[in-house]
């Protein structure tokens, strides 16, 4: 059973919604188990400064103004798997986070990765799950990797399993 939960993830995982790269200046149930969503965005953050620094590039430093921005959209996610009753992933109203960065923030490029996992219970699971999954996909991998110093991250869990729902958002404030 852990096996066909760890594909299911991976499935999911691999199913990541493409990324959006602009140009601009408590704890929650999962599949019967618990997952602290402030562990999963911390071990999330992590892994994500790990494989910048195995490359040889500098650790992104943690924004919480991109956490916040990350957090409407996880939360809109998950919400509308909630009222849906189906994975809802997607980038929708990135033009308007990016727009927010620039303005209010000060960051003249942002990026942004999506993800989902589902059928997973542990902390550890779920991180290599979606990370790996971001490494895998040329968009994703691009946006970790790439000429930014601050991100920011959000874990928002839906209800009845449908899927722990995470944004990363990539900043930089220097041309």
């Amino acid at each position: 059973m852990k096996t066909c939960s760890l594909i299911i993830s991976l499935v999911l995982a691999c199913l990541l919604a493409s990324c959006t790269v602009q140009d601009a200046n408590p704890r929650v149930v999962i599949a019967g188990g618990h997952v602290s969503e402030e562990k999963l965005e911390s071990e999330l953050f992590s892994r994500v400064n790990s494989e910048r620094l195995s490359r040889g590039l500098p650790a992104l430093y943690r924004s919480r103004g991109l956490d916040l921005l990350a957090q409407q959209h996880s939360d809109r996610m998950a919400a509308k798997a909630n009222s849906s009753g189906r994975i809802a992933i997607s980038h929708d109203g990135f033009a308007e986070r990016a727009s927010i960065a620039r303005d209010e923030l000060g960051y003249h490029r942002t990026a942004e990765n999506v993800g989902v996992s589902a059928g997973l219970r542990e902390v550890n699971l779920i991180a290599t799950s979606l990370v790996d999954g971001w490494m895998d996909s040329r968009g994703h991998r691009k946006n970790i990797l790439a000429n930014y110093r601050y991100a920011g991250i959000a874990v928002r869990t839906a209800s009845h399993g449908r899927g722990v729902y995470v944004t990363q958002m990539f900043g930089s404030v220097g041309r």
